[in-house]
């Protein structure tokens, strides 16, 4: 993201605790950003993009799983449509590479 010219970022490698965590998927998928980035935190890199919809994607599944929000089915549609993620460089190839699920057809 820029503002003037300026790329607005945060330099997540001046922050080591965020490495550091176990227990937590959120802390692997630091890891793996930040190998994804050589660590340069300030150079656009979508990959980091898409780390970050999978984890929010695991984290909302184990919500809707834990409160059996929705059926089965849903749930595993919901599943099916994240499945391709992690094979794509970029949210925007996913997004146009995937079909979307009827409940959220227009």
């Amino acid at each position: 993201m820029s503002k003037g010219g300026t790329t607005i970022y945060y330099d997540l490698a001046a922050d080591e605790e965020v490495f550091e965590g176990k227990g937590n998927f959120q802390f692997d998928i630091y890891r793996l950003m930040r190998k994804a980035t050589r660590n340069q935190w300030q150079k656009y890199t979508p990959i980091t993009n898409v780390l970050w919809l999978i984890y929010v994607e695991r984290n909302l599944y184990e919500k809707l799983e834990k409160n059996q929000i929705g059926t089965c089915e849903q749930r595993l549609c919901f599943l099916q449509f994240f499945a391709s993620l992690e094979r794509s460089q970029t949210v925007g190839d996913w997004l146009y590479s995937t079909e979307m699920p009827h409940f959220l057809r227009a």
